[in-house]
């Protein structure tokens, strides 16, 4: 599957999952990211998630990620193998909410931080 429509699943997920979060203003954690799965739709799993772009200022770079940084876990949810869903739920959270992240960079160091929900800047 192209990254495009990787790209669109995922909008439609993070839809999904805001239609049905409680009324908490919707987090923002500031990172672009290419999505590697496979699988059948709501079924698939997460290959791999690798930061391509980190914005500046946003929870993201405050916590240290970087572009070309791999996800290796999001919350108890370890990539490979996590569902698109498990993995939707972890990252679509309320402004403040926290969300745990273990990340590999690209010369194998790898860190584990903890990410707060921002509100997206206008």
């Amino acid at each position: 599957m192209s990254v495009s429509r990787h790209r669109i699943l995922v909008l439609l997920l993070s839809m999904l999952l805001a239609s049905t979060a409680n009324a908490g203003e919707r987090g923002w954690f500031g990172v672009d990211a290419r999505y590697a799965t496979q699988g059948f739709w709501l079924a698939r799993k997460l290959e791999s998630v690798e930061i391509l772009a980190v914005a500046h200022g946003s929870p993201a770079q405050h916590a240290g990620l970087r572009a070309g940084d791999r996800i290796l876990r999001i919350d108890d949810c370890p990539i490979p193998g996590c569902s698109i869903l498990q993995a939707g739920k972890g990252l679509y959270r309320n402004v403040g909410d926290v969300v745990r992240v273990r990340a590999r960079r690209p010369d194998g160091t790898e860190y584990e931080i903890q990410l707060v929900a921002g509100r997206r800047p206008n």
